[in-house]
């Protein structure tokens, strides 16, 4: 049987120029994901704002309500 030759692995063929220019992509698509994360943090600020809003604004309802149910069972 003939002999088996090994095939070098991807990070062997890759030459010193080709790891610099990998280097440089992957730091830009950190730097692209880092301002993608900030985005979604800024938008889940402010979607906590507005929940915030939104309960404070069911709780007085459920006041008004409880207020006007309770009204009604006087009335009975």
């Amino acid at each position: 049987m003939g002999e088996i030759i090994q095939f070098p692995k991807q990070k062997q063929r890759v030459g010193s120029k080709h790891r610099q220019a990998e280097i440089q992509m992957l730091q830009q698509h950190l730097l692209l994901c880092d301002e993608d994360m900030e985005t979604v943090i800024n938008q889940l600020d402010h979607l906590n704002e507005d929940l915030i809003d939104l309960k404070k604004e069911y709780d007085n309802l459920l006041i008004r309500l409880t207020e006007l149910l309770k009204l009604e069972e006087g009335e009975k």
